[in-house]
């Protein structure tokens, strides 16, 4: 049996922030370096923070020396591309010339690419997408999304690579417009829907019209019709469900949120974000209520702080601390 991994509690997992914080900086002297060493051999769970924190920053730290993240991510693009057009020795040369982010992407907030970064259409981390197919089809893309487009005399297919869609069907009686990801096909009933990969699970919500739902694995099928929702893996489909109206607001760079749990609400407003948001169970539980910029990170936490009996800190460039006002 592999062993059980230690889930550090979050006071202290900040202690251990705090420690890379400092330590980071270069600024603690012998005394302080060996007060750090007391503390890590203090305990097991903090020595489990600790790692956790570097597991982290090593996620995000590498963009943070990157002076434009979007030029070298179209470089990277642009290198493997070549790979596939011109073979793999005159590829890898490419890449390698990219620097820093060729070494370090497998370690960002965009795994994602490694599979889908010649994707038909693709947006990073905060970056929202209108496009329009060849057949008059309206899709929206969300945060970290990539889909491939295979159209036919017969079907009009995408394949939901990463991420979240929105699709505004057009019609097309002869060819029948449908949607894949890893766990089933979801073919459009003249409709406006949305499907969100992630976790190994799909989730399908219909504005409009109806989907038909088949399993990757059982071939099972499911007629979700407007106003409900659809939770899928490959093998079952979870009980439908209310589909949540304001979950198109994110197409206007807006979240809605009516009586969410704040964990929640930060958990969603992280995807936008290139960094790592830490919080405290004091306060994951809070309700909120308000319109928030899924865009604007920053001017997002100012408006919960301003609502909610909250404190944010930065502990570094890419940690972002969420507790109790008087903790």
């Amino acid at each position: 049996m592999p062993e059980a991994r230690i889930q550090p509690p979050f006071q202290v997992l900040e202690q251990a922030a705090e420690w890379y914080a400092e330590l980071r900086c270069g600024g603690a002297d012998t005394a302080r370096q060996q007060a750090w060493q007391h503390w890590l051999a203090a305990d097991p769970m903090h020595r489990a923070a600790w790692q956790a924190v570097q597991g982290i920053s090593q996620r995000f730290e590498p963009l943070e020396h990157l002076a434009d993240r979007r030029n070298t991510a179209e470089r990277l693009l642009g290198a493997h591309q070549r790979v596939r057009r011109r073979g793999l020795l005159r590829g890898l040369a490419a890449l390698a010339g990219v620097g820093v982010l060729w070494s370090t992407w497998r370690l960002t907030p965009l795994p994602h690419w490694r599979a889908e970064l010649a994707a038909d259409y693709r947006t990073g981390t905060g970056e929202l997408k209108p496009v329009r197919l060849s057949d008059g089809t309206q899709v929206w893309l969300n945060t970290r999304t990539a889909f491939d487009v295979a159209f036919s005399r017969n079907s009009r297919r995408l394949h939901l690579l990463a991420g979240e869609i929105l699709v505004d069907t057009a019609h097309d009686a002869k060819r029948p417009f449908i949607v894949t990801t890893a766990q089933g096909d979801m073919r459009a009933l003249g409709t406006r829907f949305s499907v969100c990969a992630s976790s190994g699970q799909t989730q399908l919500s219909v504005f409009a019209g109806a989907v038909e739902v088949t399993l990757a694995s059982s071939g099972t099928r499911r007629v979700i019709a407007a106003g409900q929702q659809q939770r899928f893996d490959c093998h079952q489909l979870a009980p439908p469900g209310n589909a949540e109206l304001a979950r198109e607001a994110w197409t206007e760079g807006k979240l809605v949120a009516v009586d969410v749990p704040l964990g929640e609400v930060l958990d969603e407003l992280s995807r936008y974000h290139h960094g790592y948001v830490s919080v405290s169970p004091e306060v994951a539980q809070l309700k909120v209520f308000g319109n928030l910029p899924l865009l604007d990170f920053d001017g997002a936490l100012a408006m919960l702080g301003e609502s909610l009996p909250i404190r944010v800190e930065r502990r570094l460039p890419w940690w972002t601390t969420v507790a109790a006002s008087g903790s």
